[in-house]
C-alpha cells in the first residue's frame, strides 16, 4: 500500500512527527514504521523500576562501542530504546527542557526564531499534560503556569509522595548555598531541583501515547526493521523493510531513528562518505563525508558513598520480597504505594564551575564556544542524586545506605562517529566515542568531581566513600573517570543541522531535509549540532514537533486542499 508520508522510529521524535501528521486536516495517510514491538504491557510501566527499565528484555538493544582511547581502550555500553516510544520507555524520564540559552544558541545558529526558548517552551507545553505538585515539596518546588502545558498527552508531574531522602538531599545541598530551582521547566536551569518526570500516579508516560492507533488514515507497524531507502534518482520513493516488504511514500520520508539508527541507515541508502560507501560496494545516491560524524554525548561517573545517618527504607524495602509483591499488588490495582514512592524522586543539579571557566582548557576553545558556554544558563555539569544503586537490586542482602552521585560532562568537545560494521542490517554500526579526549573535557571531569565531593564532605560529614577517586589530585580523578567513565546515552549530533553543507559540516538543512536527494527527512536528536545542555527527551520532543511544522507549512496540510486520492 502507499502512503502520503513514512515515518520511521517510534520514538518521541517519531512519534510527534507521525502524530501532528495524521492529525492534520487534510487527513494525509500516514505510515509509522517500527523496529520494535508494541510495548503493550502496562507493568513494564512501574515508576519505581524506572532506573532498571532499560534492562528488560524486548524494551532495548544493547551493544558495545568500538574500545575509547580516552578510557584506556575500554569499550563502553550503549543502550537505546525499541517498540512504540523508544527510548522514552526505558530513559529515567526526568522532563527538563533545555536551558534558555541552549534554545536562543540554536535559533542564532539556524537563523529560524522557530527555536528560541519563547518559542521552543510553548511548543512543548502543547504535549504537556502537566500536574503541578499536590505536596510534600512546596519547599523546593514552586512551578509558574506560564512554563506549563495542561492539555497536551505527555504527562509530566511529581511524585505523589516525596521520598523522604529526596528531601534531605535538597536541604543539605541548599544549606551549603545551592540556589534552589523550584521551577525545573523555566529556562534559567542552574542550581539544584527535584526534577519533574513523565510519570503520574506512579506510572510512566512514553511517547506512545501521543499516537492515536484509532485513526484511520495512520498506520502503525511494530516489528518492521528497515533496511534502508529507495530512490528513484534523487527523490525518495520507498522504504525497504529486512524481510523485503516495500512501503512507498508520495511525499515524503521521515527518518527518527535516532543518533546511531538514522546515519546507519543514510549509509545503507547510499548517502554518506563516498569512500566508506565503496568500500562495502553501496552505490552511491549523494556523497556527504558529514554523515555519522560530530558525535556527542554526556560520559559520566557515578561515586559512592554510605550514608550512615540516612533511612533504611530503601534497604528494608528490597530486602522484603513480601512486600514488594504486595506493592505491586497494590500498583497493579490502584496506582498506589510503595512503588509510586520509593526510587521516584530524582534530585538534578547544573552547575557552572568557576575552575572550569577560569582554566587554559576553556581559554583555547574558540571565541564562539567560549560566548555559547558563558552565556548565564549554560552548565559545565549536572549532578544526579536520589538515584536507586545497583546494589539494592544485584545483593540487596549485602546493601547498606548507598549514595550515589552521578557526574555528568555537558558540552563535551569530543566527538565521535557513526560507521558501518557490515551491509547487513542486522549488525550494528560502528560508534566511536571521544570520551575524555579533547583538554577541555577532563578540566570539566576534574573540576566538577572536585566540586562535587567538597560539597558531599560539607553536607554530610560522615560520610564513609565506597567507591571514589583515591584523593583529589588530577591524576587520581582522571584515573577514576578511566576506569569508570561510561556513556549516558544521550547520543546526538551524527546527522548535523546546518545551513550550509560544507561550511557547516551539515547532513541536513535547517528545515531537516537531507542535502542533496528531495523528500527525504531527519527529525530525531541526531540533528543537533550542538548537545543539549540537559536530559535530552524533551529536544527529541521538540525537533519531532518543529519538524512537523515545516512538512505541514510546505505541503498546505492544514490547508483546504486534500492530498489523498
Amino acid at each position: 500500500m502507499d502512503y502520503d508520508f513514512i515515518v520511521i522510529g517510534a520514538g518521541p521524535a517519531g512519534c510527534s512527527v507521525a502524530s501532528a501528521l495524521a492529525n492534520c486536516k487534510s487527513q494525509p495517510r500516514v505510515l509509522l514504521l517500527e523496529a520494535g514491538g508494541p510495548n503493550s504491557d502496562v507493568n513494564m510501566r512501574i515508576e519505581g523500576n524506572k532506573y532498571i527499565q532499560f534492562t528488560k528484555p524486548g524494551q532495548s538493544r544493547s551493544y558495545e562501542s568500538e574500545p575509547v582511547a580516552g578510557l584506556d581502550n575500554r569499550r563502553v555500553a550503549l543502550v537505546e530504546g525499541t517498540g512504540l516510544g523508544g527510548s522514552t520507555a526505558i530513559n529515567f524520564a526526568a522532563w527538563t527542557p533545555g536551558p534558555k540559552d541552549d534554545m536562543d544558541s540554536m535559533a542564532r545558529y539556524t537563523g529560524d526564531a522557530a527555536w528560541n526558548w519563547e518559542a521552543s517552551r510553548e511548543r512543548l507545553k502543547k504535549v504537556e499534560l502537566f500536574a503541578n505538585p499536590r505536596h510534600g515539596s512546596s519547599q523546593y518546588v514552586k512551578v509558574s503556569n506560564e512554563n506549563h502545558g495542561y492539555h497536551g498527552l505527555i504527562r509530566v508531574g511529581y511524585p505523589t509522595v516525596p521520598e523522604k531522602c529526596a528531601l534531605d538531599t535538597m536541604k543539605k545541598w541548599s544549606s551549603h548555598g545551592i540556589r534552589v530551582n523550584r521551577d525545573a521547566c523555566d529556562g534559567s536551569h542552574l542550581g539544584i531541583c527535584i526534577a519533574p518526570a513523565t510519570t503520574w500516579n506512579g506510572t510512566r508516560g512514553t511517547a506512545a501515547d501521543l499516537i492515536d492507533q484509532r485513526k484511520e488514515n495512520l498506520c502503525i507497524v511494530t516489528d518492521a526493521q528497515v533496511f534502508r531507502v529507495l530512490f528513484k534518482e534523487k527523490v525518495a520513493d520507498a522504504v525497504e523493510l529486512v524481510d523485503g516488504r516495500i512501503f512507498r511514500a508520495s511525499k515524503e520520508i521521515v527518518l527518527s531513528a535516532g543518533a546511531r539508527g538514522t546515519p546507519k541507515m543514510l549509509l545503507l541508502s547510499g548517502i554518506g562518505p563516498v569512500d566508506h560507501l565503496s568500500e562495502f560496494g553501496i552505490s552511491i545516491v549523494y556523497g556527504n563525508k558529514n554523515v555519522g560524524q560530530n558525535y556527542r554525548d554526556h560520559s559520566h561517573v557515578c561515586i559512592k558513598y554510605v550514608d550512615d545517618a540516612g533511612t533504611s527504607e530503601r534497604v528494608d524495602f528490597f530486602n522484603d520480597p513480601l512486600r514488594q509483591q504486595a506493592a505491586l499488588h497494590e500498583w497493579q490495582l490502584f496506582r498506589t504505594g510503595e512503588y509510586c514512592r520509593i526510587g521516584s524522586t530524582l534530585v538534578l543539579g547544573f552547575f557552572k564551575s568557576p575552575g572550569v571557566l577560569e582554566s587554559s582548557e576553556f581559554q583555547h576553545l574558540s571565541d564562539s564556544e567560549k560566548l555559547r558556554l558563558q552565556a548565564n544558563t549554560i552548565p559545565s555539569y549536572e549532578v544526579a542524586l536520589n538515584t536507586l544503586p545497583s546494589e539494592l537490586y544485584d545483593n540487596p542482602v549485602a546493601a547498606v545506605n548507598i549514595a550515589p552521585v552521578h557526574i555528568f560532562i555537558h558540552n563535551s568537545q569530543s566527538t565521535g562517529q557513526v560507521r558501518l560494521h557490515s551491509i547487513d542490517p542486522f549488525v550494528s554500526p560502528s560508534t566511536s566515542l571521544k570520551i575524555l579526549e579533547h583538554p577541555y573535557d577532563r578540566r570539566v571531569a576534574i573540576e566538577a568531581t572536585r566540586e562535587v565531593m567538597e560539597i558531599v564532605k560539607s553536607t554530610s560529614p560522615a560520610a564513609n566513600w565506597i567507591d571514589c577517586p583515591a584523593s583529589e589530585s588530577e591524576d587520581d580523578i582522571l584515573d577514576f573517570w578511566v576506569r569508570n567513565g561510561v556513556s549516558s546515552w544521550h547520543a546526538t549530533g551524527t546527522c548535523r543541522m546546518g545551513k550550509d553543507e560544507k561550511e557547516d559540516g551539515a547532513c541536513v538543512d535547517t528545515c531537516f531535509r537531507v542535502f542533496g536527494v528531495t523528500g527525504l527527512r531527519v527529525a530525531d536528536l541526531s540533528v543537533m549540532p550542538i548537545s543539549p545542555s540537559t536530559h535530552p527527551q524533551t529536544t527529541a520532543y521538540q525537533i519531532g514537533m518543529l519538524a512537523a511544522e515545516k512538512i505541514i507549512t510546505q505541503h498546505d496540510l492544514n490547508g483546504i486542499s486534500h492530498i489523498a486520492s
